[in-house]
């Protein structure tokens, strides 16, 4: 049977950019968790996925070094090198270009060949050349056997309307970035064309393409599955990022619940967020870039991502005695450092970049500081912020109506801090719209300024432990 899928019209947003904000957040330092040894079967480790067992992880070589085998090893600390602990032969396949790896949550891990295979000049003949593959293998069998036959699915991508249908037009992909949600495999491009010639896809150079891959069983060269396209996103943030280490993604994965999926550059991390189904481009998008151990900026080949838990996502360089790292992602987005409005680390960029029921910390710098609002914020998700440092205290500019603005039905906890507004008439601290708790908060107004805590109609406010709401 031939398997095709054909692209409604009305889907077809070809060119269109997503239109979310994107949140800064600055720069992190990464964990050294190893390296692989210098002398190793691993040269070019290119995806990167967790065993069940929670404590191992996956790889495999790219294209440049075309072992059949993928490895499993165990992160170490510092630069120390990994143990390799077992390998598997892939049976049946040739390594032209296996890119990443991606796992469902049923105990399979998904091996890509989703690499360039022959370059974007060679000859229409090149074997293979716009066909792609994945292979579907059971953890359960990768770690009882030595080798493995895997199941195999055949796809290519298709055709943007613009381009000749009649089959003088194709696309041609080289992607290094998957993921696997809702019994499907998603791709993210580094680089696509339609011709060399001919770019009739009108594909931007600094944007990432998201396809969807159907896995359905009997696809072949012949009769190859037709991937989905949903939607591309430019990860040009100014024209500041003038080469491609700051927009050509070469990894990706999503976290063990399935609310945030992370793309790799050279030069920075990207986490996406609040998306709705597939769509992964049309909620909160943050990103931000690495520092090494000394503090020191770096760009780094991490071709190999996965996440440890639902925070801790592990990267590994495609290169020789390449390194094994860490950073922890929701602290990066959660976590309040800044005593500065609108800057990486301040309140209003942790709460744009939280999800739905997420928790905000303060960092120690926070200390003893206060930190200053510019403008009303708006709560728009169930959220708590919670303080664990002393004497915190959030303070309002002159002339601010409100500091919080609390949208209606959400579930809004405020803990371990003090609130104070500036010395202006008719200012107050909270507009509550939908349901609010504090605890230990003190909330200060000067004389003559309207209350400090405003209830519209079917508003809640529940109070506990030490609250104190005061006229300065």
């Amino acid at each position: 049977m031939k398997i095709t899928r054909i692209l409604s019209s009305l889907l077809l947003l070809w060119y269109c950019q997503s239109l979310v904000g994107q949140y800064n957040l600055g720069a992190s330092k990464l964990q050294n968790k190893g390296r692989f040894p210098a002398t190793g079967v691993i040269t070019q480790s290119s995806g990167l996925a967790l065993d069940p067992d929670g404590i191992h992880f996956w790889t495999h070589n790219d294209q440049g070094n075309a072992t059949t085998k993928i490895y499993k090893f165990l992160p170490a600390n510092g630069n120390t090198a990994v143990s390799i602990v077992d390998s598997v032969q892939v049976v049946g396949h040739e390594n032209l270009d296996w890119e990443d790896m991606a796992k469902d949550q049923n105990g399979n891990l998904y091996l890509c060949q989703t690499g360039k295979n022959c370059n974007s000049l060679s000859p229409p003949e090149c074997p293979g050349r716009f066909l792609y593959k994945i292979l579907k293998m059971p953890f359960a069998v990768l770690n009882s056997q030595t080798s493995i036959v895997p199941d195999s699915f055949i796809f290519k991508y298709p055709l943007p309307p613009a381009c000749n249908q009649n089959g003088s037009d194709t696309t041609f992909v080289n992607a290094e970035a998957t993921i696997f949600y809702n019994n499907n495999v998603y791709i993210f491009t580094k680089n696509i064309w339609s011709k060399v010639t001919n770019n009739c896809g009108n594909w931007v150079e600094t944007s990432t393409y998201l396809f969807k891959i159907p896995l359905i069983a009997g696809s072949s060269a012949a009769n190859p599955i037709v991937g989905e396209y949903l939607g591309s996103y430019n990860l040009k943030v100014s024209e500041a990022d003038s080469t491609v280490n700051f927009y050509k993604v070469i990894a990706g994965a999503i976290n063990t619940a399935q609310t945030v999926v992370s793309l790799v550059t050279p030069a920075r991390v990207w986490q996406f967020r609040n998306f709705t189904g597939d769509n992964f481009f049309n909620g909160d998008v943050s990103y931000h870039s690495f520092l090494d151990d000394g503090g020191i900026g770096v760009i780094r080949g991490y071709e190999g991502a996965d996440f440890y838990n639902n925070d801790l996502l592990y990267l590994s360089v495609d290169g020789t005695n390449g390194r094994i790292s860490a950073i922890n992602i929701d602290s990066l987005c959660t976590n309040v450092r800044s005593l500065v409005d609108h800057v990486p680390g301040s309140l209003r960029t942790a709460l744009s970049c939280a999800s739905q029921g997420d928790t905000l910390s303060f960092n120690s710098a926070t200390a003893n500081q206060n930190l200053i609002i510019g403008a009303p914020i708006n709560i728009t998700k169930n959220i708590s912020i919670v303080n664990t440092q002393s004497n915190v205290t959030i303070q309002s500019l002159t002339n601010l109506p409100t500091m919080f603005a609390i949208n209606p039905m959400k579930q809004v906890y405020l803990e371990g801090f003090n609130m104070e507004t500036a010395n202006y008439p008719d200012n107050f601290s909270i507009q509550n719209n939908g349901h609010l708790t504090l605890k230990n908060i003190t909330v200060k107004n000067f004389p003559g300024q309207a209350k400090n805590v405003i209830n519209q109609t079917g508003a809640t406010l529940t109070i506990s432990g030490d609250v104190d709401i005061k006229t300065n």
